[in-house]
């Protein structure tokens, strides 16, 4: 099919000379040069995700005899009594079919054998540049324990609060595990930002309804299929949740990042920005809890809050937020940072597109995917 539409263009890209003998002398007669083919994809631009939709017709359609299409290598020839017809194609990963670009082609072919091309292609592994939606706002989840514990987290919830103030909070709850992954998309994937306070340990959470393991998780503006997911920044004020150490010889990145063998499954950056919490173990016990609510806790999203509504970049809050926690007399809470290069720089405000895995800025750790250390 393609092969065929390169040989046309050589030959009939422009419009056909048409030769008629009249009365024995020889007319050239130009054919109308206003002729068009139109390819017109819903939603435009496309992402992978999407169900397709691709609109094609031509104009002067009582000339026409035939459009020959291809729509990602799905070719098909109609008759000129089908046009407009529509070509659905579905790109959502979940099914297999895990599309990077989408190559649309149309050659209309008239009854004077004039012929008329269109191209198109998409990248699809770039989702909504500026923001998914008109709204700036923030969820903050707390997770239900100890009567003890729930003080402590509520004091910190409540800084953070009353401090942070370039987003409007939208929500605020005792969390819930289906918050982040089969109700996400009303939830933690439907803010800018997704500030959890609890316990943790490496890649998990401990909601407020049992462990959260977050390499099962999808955020950002490629999940769920079919929908427009928001999240740019998840923040956990948790024991190990951002661990560095490898389990059982896997590295700690293959629970947060894509890599080819796992394109198909969840992993939580499809189109998400950062991941920001603890490396280590934090003072989040009896013992410690005390100081948390006194003084480091308390403080340190203050402080956090304060440099992000200041427009200094986000990673560099936290983890400066956090040196400033360990130089405290029993500091010892080590933060980190996940982020694609892309989004290093970051600010509350930045407007940045989504990627995915198959596009440049989502290549194989080591290279895009960073770890920010205090």
């Amino acid at each position: 099919m393609i092969n065929k539409f390169d040989s046309k263009k050589n030959i009939l890209r422009y419009p056909a000379l048409i030769l008629i003998l009249v009365t024995g002398v020889l007319t050239i007669v130009g054919s109308n040069g206003t002729r068009t083919v139109t390819i017109a994809p819903s939603p435009l631009p496309p992402k992978q995700g999407d169900i397709t939709n691709v609109r094609i017709t031509a104009s002067e359609k009582e000339e026409l005899s035939q459009i020959e299409y291809s729509v990602n290598g799905l070719n098909g020839t109609r008759p000129a009594t089908d046009v407009p017809f529509d070509v659905t194609l579905n790109t959502c990963k979940s099914n297999g079919n895990y599309r990077t670009t989408l190559t649309l082609e149309a050659e209309a072919t008239y009854n004077d054998n004039e012929v008329r091309t269109n191209e198109q292609q998409y990248d699809l592994t770039v989702g909504d540049n500026l923001r998914e939606d008109i709204d700036l706002d923030y969820a903050v989840y707390v997770s239900k324990g100890s009567n003890k514990d729930e003080e402590v987290m509520l004091d910190i919830a409540n800084r953070f609060r009353s401090k942070f103030n370039s987003y409007s909070e939208s929500q605020y709850h005792w969390s819930q595990k289906r918050y982040y992954k089969d109700e996400a998309i009303q939830y933690a994937n439907s803010v800018d930002m997704a500030f959890s306070i609890g316990h943790g340990n490496h890649h998990y959470y401990l909601s407020s309804d049992g462990e959260l393991d977050l390499s099962q998780t999808e955020f950002g503006n490629f999940t769920p299929c079919n929908a427009n997911g928001d999240l740019e920044y998840l923040i956990f004020i948790s024991c190990l949740t951002l661990s560095m150490e490898e389990v059982s010889a896997t590295p700690f990145w293959y629970y947060w990042f894509h890599k080819e063998s796992t394109k198909f499954t969840k992993k939580p950056f499809t189109g998400l920005h950062m991941v920001l919490g603890f490396r280590s173990t934090t003072r989040f016990n009896s013992y410690h809890w005390g100081r948390w609510r006194t003084w480091d806790g308390k403080n340190f999203v203050r402080e956090f809050a304060n440099k992000i509504n200041s427009g200094w970049a986000i990673a560099d809050a936290w983890i400066d937020a956090a040196s400033d926690e360990l130089k405290q007399s029993d500091g010892r809470n080590l933060a980190a940072v996940l982020y694609l290069r892309e989004y290093e720089n970051d600010t509350i405000f930045t407007e940045e597109n989504d990627y995915i895995y198959g596009n440049d800025n989502y290549s194989s750790p080591g290279q895009k995917v960073m770890v920010y250390l205090d």
